[in-house]
């Protein structure tokens, strides 16, 4: 498939990425040095909840460890659309942007 992929921006918690079918293709997270990330990815347009379509992601950070890149070549289909959800450890915060391919499953 030769579609090109979407950036939903930059996001800090929780959001929608997609409202509609698309392919999840990868996330980018920027860590703030000191609090682990969890990330669950939903195939839903609206909440998180239904079928994960991928397992759930726990990112340790350090100092020296301050970016997570997933790069899914091929994508990961989603039927109903994509909804992020992330928290952080303690008071820790996190930045991501996510990506997303539109067009049919192939």
């Amino acid at each position: 498939m030769n579609a090109v992929k979407i950036s939903s921006g930059s996001k800090t918690g929780s959001a929608v990425i997609s409202a509609v079918a698309c392919d999840f293709c990868g996330i980018i997270i920027a860590l703030d040095g000191s609090s682990a990330v969890t990330l669950n990815v939903y195939d839903n347009a609206t909440e998180a909840s239904g079928d994960k379509l991928i397992p759930t992601l726990v990112i340790p950070t350090s100092a020296t460890i301050r970016v997570f890149n997933l790069d899914l070549i091929d994508g990961v289909r989603a039927m109903n659309g994509v909804y992020i959800d992330v928290s952080v450890s303690g008071q820790g915060s996190c930045a991501y942007v996510a990506y997303t391919r539109k067009g049919k499953a192939g």
